[in-house]
C-alpha cells in the first residue's frame, strides 16, 4: 500500500489506509495480561463490502469465508455510529465480530518533514486531541456506543503512523485498553522499505527526521505499548526486486520485536489484483507468516470501489473467483489455528539461497533439510512443553520435492491435518519423510521424544 501512498501523496495528501497484524503485549510494558489473540486465531480483512444494502447477506458471505473478524467499510475509514451499529448487528448474526472505526478515534497521519512538493491533506477530522479538555470525555462517549454489543470486536485506531504522531496514539491506545481489556485496539504499521521521511521522528534535533525502521518499530512498543504488532507488506507482487530482496527480513524483525516485548503479531498481505494475486500467492503469503510464529493475518482488501483490480468481491459485494480459494485459505488456517495460538517460535531457517536478513539451516537441530529446493523451516515450543516444527515451500511458483531427517532423539512425528485440525502419524522410513510441497504449502508436526 506504501507505493500507492507514494504516487499519490502530492495529489492527494496523506489518507494512509492499509492493513494489520497481531501481536500481545505480555512484557512490563503491557497494560494488561488479558488478550483476544489467545483465544483464537485472527482472520481478518481490510475495506470490507459496501454497507448501503443487504448488510445481513454481504456479512453472511464474510462468515462463509471463514473470517472471524470483519474490518472497516472500504467506503471510508471514519464511518458513523449508526452504520457501525448496523454493521455489528450484520456480523452479529452471522457469527462474527467487527473492528470499529469510528471518525472520533482517528487521528490524522502527519510526518515531521515532508519531501518538497508533497503536500497534506487539510481535512479537519472529529478526533480529540490529547491537550484537549475533552479528550476522555470524547473516547468514552465512543466506547459508550459499541462497548455492549456482542459483536463488537474492538476499534481501528489509525494505519501506518509516522511516528510524529505516537505520543497521540499512545493516549488513545492506552485509555481504551485499559477500559476494554478484552477487545482489540488495531494499529497497523509501515513495512521496512517505506521512505525514512515516512517513519519520521517525533522530536528531529537534527532537523532530517529519519530514523531507521528498527527504530521505528522501537518507538511505536516503548512509546505506544501496543496490543498487537501488526503490518503490511506487499513487495512479493509489486515487482520491485529491491524491496522483495528485505522481504523477509521485515518478517525477521518484527517476529523479534514480538518475543523481545511479548506481544502477538499479524502480517497484512495483498489479495487485490489482477491477474495476481492467485490462489497460490495468496496461500504463500498467509503460510509466511504461520511459519514465523504470527497469529494473525489479514487481507488487503475484500472489496474494492472500482470494477479494477478485482478483490476478494466486486464492487457491488458479490463474491469473485477469489473468494473461493479464500475460503479454502481461510479453512486451512483456520484449522491449524487452535494449535498455531499455543505455539512460540523459538527459530526460523531457510534452506538453499538464504535471504537477506535471515538465518540458514543449523546442523544442531532436530531435523535436517535434505532439498536443494527453497524451504523454510519454523521451530516452536508449545505451551504444554512439546516440540514442533513448520515447514513451508518457499518457491511461490514451483513444488519442491524435500526430505525431513528426524534426529534419533524423534521417535514419531504427528502431522496436524489442515483439513480437519486432527493429529494423524506422520510415515518416517529409517528416520525420514519424504514430500512434495506445492508452492507455500505448509505442514505442521509435532516432534514426539
Amino acid at each position: 500500500m506504501v507505493n500507492r501512498i507514494t504516487e499519490m501523496l502530492g495529489a492527494l495528501g496523506i489518507t494512509i489506509i492499509s492493513c494489520m497484524c497481531l501481536t500481545i503485549l505480555a512484557s512490563s510494558s503491557a497494560l494488561s495480561s488479558e488478550s483476544p489473540f489467545t483465544k483464537e486465531f485472527f482472520i481478518h480483512y481490510w475495506w470490507g463490502p459496501p454497507t448501503s444494502t443487504n448488510l445481513d447477506a454481504k456479512y453472511a458471505d464474510v462468515s462463509k469465508a471463514n473470517f472471524n473478524y470483519a474490518g472497516l467499510p472500504g467506503e471510508g475509514d471514519a464511518v458513523h455510529p449508526q452504520k457501525s451499529k448496523a454493521i455489528l448487528d450484520a456480523c452479529e448474526a452471522n457469527g462474527i465480530k467487527y473492528i470499529v472505526s469510528d471518525q472520533r478515534i482517528n487521528p490524522r497521519i502527519l510526518p515531521v518533514s515532508l519531501p518538497a512538493g508533497v503536500a497534506i491533506d487539510e481535512r479537519v477530522w472529529s478526533a480529540k486531541k490529547p491537550d484537549d479538555p475533552a479528550f476522555y470525555t470524547a473516547l468514552d462517549a465512543v466506547i459508550a456506543d459499541y462497548a455492549n454489543h456482542p459483536a463488537f470486536g474492538g476499534f481501528y485506531v489509525v494505519d501506518e503512523p509516522s511516528a510524529t504522531i505516537f505520543p497521540w496514539i499512545a493516549k488513545i491506545n492506552q485509555y481504551l485498553r485499559k477500559k476494554l481489556p478484552d477487545k482489540i485496539i488495531y494499529i497497523n504499521l509501515l513495512p521496512n522499505w517505506a521512505p525514512q521521511w515516512l517513519y519520521a521522528q517525533p522530536t528531529p534535533d537534527d532537523g532530517s527526521g529519519a530514523i531507521t525502521y528498527d527504530e521505528y518499530l522501537e518507538k511505536f512498543i516503548n512509546v505506544v505499548k501496543p496490543q498487537v504488532l501488526s503490518y503490511d507488506n506487499y513487495a512479493l507482487l509489486e515487482g520491485n526486486a529491491d524491496r522483495f530482496k528485505i522481504y523477509f527480513a521485515n518478517f525477521e524483525i518484527v517476529r523479534e520485536k514480538g518475543l523481545k516485548y511479548g506481544i502477538p503479531t499479524c502480517f497484512v498481505f495483498l489479495s487485490q489484483g489482477q491477474p495476481r494475486p492467485t490462489a497460490t500467492d495468496m496461500l504463500w503469503q498467509a503460510n509466511m507468516a504461520l511459519v514465523y510464529g504470527f497469529k494473525g493475518i489479514s487481507y488487503y482488501t475484500y472489496w474494492v470501489w472500482g470494477e479494477e483490480p478485482l478483490a476478494i468481491t466486486y464492487k457491488d459485494g458479490i463474491p469473485t473467483d477469489k473468494y473461493r480459494e479464500v475460503k479454502r485459505i481461510n479453512w486451512q488456517v483456520k484449522m491449524l489455528g487452535p494449535t498455531l495460538i499455543k505455539l512460540t517460535s523459538t527459530g526460523v531457517y531457510h534452506s538453499s539461497d538464504v535471504p537477506v536478513g535471515c538465518k540458514p539451516m543449523d546442523p544442531k537441530l532436530p531435523i535436517s533439510i535434505q532439498s536443494d529446493k527453497p524451504i523454510v523451516l519454523g521451530m516452536f515450543k508449545h505451551e504444554d512443553g512439546s516440540d514442533w516444527a513448520m515447514i513451508v515451500n518457499r518457491d511461490y511458483t514451483n513444488p519442491a520435492t524435500t526430505e525431513l531427517a528426524f534426529c534419533p532423539s524423534i521417535k514419531s512425528v504427528m502431522e496436524v491435518s489442515n483439513q480437519t485440525g486432527v493429529s494423524v502419524p506422520l510415515s518416517l522410513k529409517q528416520g525420514s519423510a519424504s514430500f512434495v510441497l506445492q508452492p507455500g504449502e505448509c505442514k505442521l508436526m509435532k516432534l514426539m521424544k
